[in-house]
């Protein structure tokens, strides 16, 4: 057993130490007690970032100690004249006050406790010094809600100048505990008293709005709040905080699927910037661009400035930036089929865990996520999804937890549970007005399914969906989306129709992406395109390529993905691989694929063959119009 006390005074060497030790003494038979302070600790103090680090550790507990109880204070009294039931009302259980009024007597505050209060209250802000005072003229205690709604009070009573001064500090507060929907509702509330405002205090009082409702997935309210920012903005001269919403209104265009105006806006903010001086702002701006960059495809230029980005921010101390660049360069790495990209992605989590940057985590979960999900691993996917889940919901981000949702549709639909992914896409569908880039995904995912199924509805889904992936410019958009269409063509017998989509998916896919390159390369082949494949292919495409369709299915079978097995031995021409192919898509219920392959097996002049089932009962909706999901946010 290792005691290290008094850690919040450690110096640089210890904490290091700390860190040392809860990561490599997980699986050792050692207990290290750690005690320290933290009602001083501030938020960038190197203990509270170890803290954030070691929290992460599943060997890891963390222990607050209460104040002493009433028994407690009544057994250090004894002995002294003072009453026990007085002393613990007046120090609450405060080991220091208490043991300091033990010695200094009640008839006055010792000047200890007295200089430790004051030294406290030293480093505050003016305004959260002025709420200190309030709330001493409660009493001894006051309750957190009644000083949250110190500024709703003041609208009340119509006292303008009071909102202004504590709604937009309570809607901070609220956004630091994570009540994004709350500080929504307070800058809000400014608003409505800002006509009188400063054009600055306004236009910040719109930014921080507009980032508040993206994080709801509100997109369209963030777009017109960034716009009413942007225009007082320019009209205060302020060239720094135009260009910064300017980047601010760069990824929400993402959001709506905009992807041309979202990259324009992008380099716009950057344009505007670098006259300046070096700024955080700039580094944002870099950051901003990487990320555009990236999903527009352009993965070499999204690393040079993701790392531009980066260097940037290490000049001017923003950790912001630096998770989210490093998230950039890292998903672009992958995309490149580089092996040191998920390295970069969980570094680039662990600073936004570790600095208290809930934003950037949670875009940081969905891409690594994401990323799994394109390498088919599964298993490595379900960690961060289980994991981002749990911190987008606790931390009230509505746009990153139904991002991972969605995703999460396509590990769902690949691996046959193809009920429980048209559930989970209705589910994001049927939320209040989803933003066009969160509809794109689970609207995809319905359409294949209906389409495999052989149901009604399927084109209505994949109409939307394709519109949508076409506005954001994104291949990783365009190009599944194209390919589920081709297949819903060639399902129906259309092989022209399918050739065409096929086609176009080629035209928009990374030769370099050996996952998504391997699948167009497939449907050119199964529909007759005399196209060749282009870059590095995944190997069970290889396979099916090559004309070694078992070792394909087997291969397809060992990554869980039932369907696709069944489609590389509907390419064989033996009875024995067609009639595992008809089981498949029989228990699947793909009617669509069924028929085809009772098709090929008459073909072939097979005469015994299993009918399908009849007609599914249930289903999704008629008429509800439901790709992977990656996060520029």
């Amino acid at each position: 057993m290792v005691v290290l006390e008094d850690v919040h005074w450690a110096d640089e060497a210890t904490i290091d130490l700390l860190r040392f030790v809860g990561r490599r003494l997980r699986a050792a038979a050692v207990l290290v007690i750690v005690s320290y302070r933290d009602d001083d600790l501030a938020a960038d103090d190197p203990l509270r970032v170890a803290l954030g680090e070691l929290a992460r550790q599943r060997s890891t507990r963390r222990i607050s100690l209460t104040a002493l109880s009433a028994d407690a204070v009544r057994a250090l009294a004894r002995g002294s004249d003072l009453e026990a039931a007085a002393l613990y009302r007046l120090t609450g259980g405060n080991p220091f006050y208490v043991t300091e009024v033990l010695q200094a007597g009640m008839a006055e505050i010792p000047v200890s406790a007295r200089d430790a209060v004051l030294a406290r209250a030293a480093g505050l802000s003016a305004d959260a010094r002025q709420l200190l005072e309030v709330a001493a003229l409660t009493g001894t205690r006051a309750a957190p809600r009644l000083l949250e709604e110190l500024a709703f009070h003041a609208e009340g009573a119509d006292d303008g100048a009071a909102v202004l001064r504590y709604a937009p500090a309570a809607a901070r507060r609220a956004a630091r505990l994570s009540s994004h929907r709350e500080a929504v509702a307070q800058f809000q509330r400014a608003l409505r008293y800002a006509a009188g405002a400063e054009l600055a205090a306004a236009a910040g009082l719109y930014d921080d709005l507009a980032a508040e409702l993206a994080l709801l997935d509100r997109v369209e309210e963030a777009a017109d709040a960034a716009g009413h920012a942007l225009e007082l903005w320019r009209a205060t001269g302020s060239r720094l905080r135009e260009g910064d919403t300017t980047r601010r209104l760069s990824g929400i265009m993402r959001h709506l699927c905009r992807g041309e105006d979202a990259e324009a806006a992008a380099r716009t903010a950057v344009t505007v910037l670098e006259p300046l001086p070096p700024s955080v702002e700039l580094a944002q701006a870099y950051a901003n661009l990487a990320a555009q960059q990236m999903l527009a495809g352009r993965y070499e230029a999204a690393i040079e400035t993701a790392r531009r980005a980066q260097s940037l921010a290490g000049q001017v101390g923003a950790p912001q930036v630096m998770s989210d660049a490093l998230n950039s360069e890292a998903t672009s790495a992958a995309f490149l089929g580089r092996e040191w990209s998920g390295l970069l992605l969980e570094h680039a989590l662990q600073i936004a865990l570790a600095e208290g940057l809930q934003a950037a985590a949670g875009r940081a979960y969905c891409n690594i996520h994401a990323v799994y999900c394109d390498q088919r691993r599964y298993a490595d996917a379900q960690r961060y999804y289980t994991e981002g889940i749990a911190y987008c919901d606790e931390h009230d981000m509505a746009t990153f937890g139904t991002f991972l949702r969605s995703n999460h549709t396509g590990t769902l639909e690949k691996t046959g549970r193809w009920d429980e992914a048209l559930a989970m896409s209705q589910e994001i569908l049927d939320r209040a007005a989803p933003s066009p880039n969160i509809r794109l995904c689970p609207t995809n995912r319905i359409g294949t399914i209906l389409a495999r199924r052989g149901e009604p509805g399927a084109w209505a889904c994949l109409d939307e969906a394709m519109a949508a992936a076409d506005g954001s410019g994104e291949p990783h958009q365009i190009v599944p989306v194209r390919l589920v269409r081709a297949e819903a063509y060639w399902l129906e017998g259309r092989t022209a129709d399918a050739r065409h989509e096929a086609e176009l998916a080629d035209e928009a896919a990374n030769p370099r992406d050996a996952w998504l390159g391997g699948a167009v390369a497939v449907w050119l082949r199964r529909t007759g395109s005399a196209r060749l494949p282009r870059g590095e292919l995944a190997e069970p495409y290889q396979h099916q390529l090559s004309g070694d369709w078992e070792k394909a299915a087997s291969l397809w079978t060992d990554l869980g993905c039932r369907y696709e097995a069944a489609l590389a031995r509907l390419d064989a021409a033996e009875e024995g691989a067609l009639r595992e192919a008809l089981s498949a898509f029989t228990e699947l219920g793909a009617a669509a694929a069924a028929r085809l392959t009772r098709q090929k097996l008459r073909a072939l002049g097979v005469r015994s063959i299993p009918a399908g089932p009849g007609p599914r009962p249930g289903g999704i909706r008629s008429g509800s119009p439901g790709a992977s999901a990656r996060s520029s946010a």
